[in-house]
């Protein structure tokens, strides 16, 4: 089954989004989609499918095909040309890929595989009518055949049919009920609508069905914290982002090394005022990554708000280096020179600190 990846909530879907609205103090989420959702679901070029990619599926099921013994026995078979047909999409020779499927199913209308693959290479060819053809055909045979329900809905997101989409996710859901890669594509899906309770509802229903892990844990947390944002009630703001916090500590614990997730962590505790746990969270976000330009740039600005003005200006010294030959950083970069500037005026013009008093001396 193919993976689509989410980074700021949903690697299975880019970094943090670039400076937004008046206030620039603070990055934004990384979602699944920001180079940035984890999970099994990334986001991708448009018209292309994410994740594990067609001929990887193809691939995959050729070699099971070709496990299976006399399936290829007859040179000029449906069997031979389907095999043939696979060798061509494998070199991407997509045309010719087409061709021969073309050919296997004039001679075995109902041969599902051919038909699915037939798609896959339609899709490669960015031709997503007869794409989705293929899949429809396929499904004809067997209404069951859940890699092509997935491909299916591949394809119906590339156009912008999200809900038609969603409901091919389910129905591969409905036959494979441990889909990591449904689920996550679903959920990132819902969260692309706004449709933030389900996505919450869609991550914690796959934990429920198949095992706890970081990538489940940290998309659900980027659709808790998205949800937190939005929330008006104060309580009810504190509450979920309590949940948010508790999703990434525990992809955390599931993978040591997870940076994005100690990150969102201190967004969230900026979210409703907790400064120290703020700065705690990014300060782990680079124990993992030293080079991480968000959080190098969240943290200075908490150590100026907490007023730790000299450990401020060395956290932008250390931004700016990091970000130094990212092109993705340069409007920050601009923005960080500046305030770096600015602490460093304000650190010369404070009074030296008075040395301390000496110790009394017992009578």
């Amino acid at each position: 089954m193919g993976q689509k990846i989410l980074q700021g909530p949903f690697p299975y879907k880019r970094f943090a989004a670039p400076p937004g609205g008046p206030d620039l103090r603070r990055r934004g989420l990384i979602d699944s989609r920001s180079s940035g959702l984890y999970g099994m679901g990334q986001s991708r070029p448009p018209g292309l499918h994410s994740g594990a990619t067609h001929a990887q599926i193809l691939l995959t099921l050729s070699a099971l095909l070709l496990l299976s013994g006399n399936l290829f026995a007859q040179a000029g078979s449906p069997e031979d040309l389907f095999r043939k047909g696979n060798e061509y999409f494998a070199s991407g020779r997509y045309g010719e890929a087409t061709a021969t499927y073309q050919d296997a199913l004039a001679l075995k209308p109902d041969f599902k595989e051919a038909w699915y693959n037939l798609g896959a290479a339609f899709g490669q060819m960015r031709l997503f009518d007869k794409e989705k053809e293929a899949y429809h055909k396929a499904l004809a045979v067997d209404p069951g055949y859940s890699r092509a329900h997935y491909n299916l809905a591949l394809a119906l997101e590339d156009e912008g049919s999200y809900e038609e989409a969603a409901n091919e996710y389910r129905e591969v859901l409905k036959v494979q009920p441990d889909a990591l890669d449904a689920y996550m594509n679903l959920g990132i899906l819902l969260a692309r609508q706004d449709r933030l309770d389900e996505a919450v509802k869609v991550y914690e229903d796959a934990l429920k069905a198949i095992t706890d892990l970081p990538e489940l844990r940290f998309n659900l947390g980027v659709a808790l914290g998205r949800l937190a944002e939005k929330a008006t009630d104060p309580a009810q703001k504190v509450a979920l982002t309590t949940r948010e916090v508790e999703s990434y500590t525990r992809a955390i614990e599931l993978r040591a090394s997870f940076y994005k997730a100690a990150y969102n962590m201190g967004l969230a505790w900026h979210r409703v005022g907790e400064l120290d746990k703020e700065i705690a969270a990014y300060a782990k976000a680079l124990d993992f990554k030293s080079r991480y330009p968000e959080a190098l740039y969240n943290l200075a600005y908490a150590y100026e708000e907490k007023g730790e003005l000299s450990k401020a200006a060395d956290t932008w010294t250390r931004y700016l280096d990091a970000a130094a030959k990212l092109d993705g950083e340069k409007d920050y970069a601009e923005l960080a020179a500046k305030e770096r500037d600015r602490i460093q005026k304000k650190l010369a013009t404070q009074p030296a600190s008075a040395p301390a008093a000496p110790a009394a001396q017992p009578q």
